[in-house]
């Protein structure tokens, strides 16, 4: 399990706040689940990257064991993610994304729109043997109500983020 944070944004840009931010809500999680990774939540309507947080602290003085971004050789991994609320959110994302791999990943066919096309792949063994996943529970959610919600607030962000994708 992991912290999936924006510290940094929701703390509008103050280092200091941010740090106590992350810390605090850190050990919120801890008493419920062991947190050992981290990673950056994209804001893509936010001035700042999260991720800056860490040229001012050390994550490891935390017990943390890594966060993607800095620690991940994505030579060697696969980045699968639900960003946008889709396997190949790659195409309304400004932040969460990893451009050159990415390029790599469209040419080997590791693109898919659906879990079944991962599934589908995974049975084919057509999926690399090392592949990090960041995922948002709150997408996948059987209860209508709360799965339409978000389908829609999605659908709406990503027109915008694709727009500033685009115009960038």
């Amino acid at each position: 399990m992991g912290y999936h944070y924006e510290s940094l944004t929701t703390c509008n840009g103050d280092i200091g706040k941010a740090y106590e931010d992350f810390t605090a809500n850190l050990e919120k999680l801890r008493r419920i689940v062991a947190v050992e990774t981290i990673c950056m939540h994209g804001s893509p309507f936010s001035p700042w990257y999260s991720k800056d947080l860490w040229q001012h602290y050390d994550y490891r003085s935390l017990g943390i064991i890594g966060e993607p971004y800095f620690d991940i050789d994505f030579n060697d991994f696969f980045y699968l993610t639900d960003t946008g609320r889709r396997w190949d959110g790659y195409k309304v994302s400004l932040r969460d994304k990893i451009p050159v791999h990415q390029e790599r990943w469209i040419s080997q066919g590791l693109v898919f729109r659906s879990t079944k096309d991962i599934i589908k792949a995974a049975n084919e063994g057509r999926l690399p043997d090392k592949i990090m996943m960041t995922f948002h529970p709150q997408r996948w959610n059987d209860a209508f109500v709360p799965w339409a919600k978000e389908l829609l607030l999605q659908k709406v962000k990503n027109v915008v983020k694709r727009g500033l994708v685009l115009f960038k």
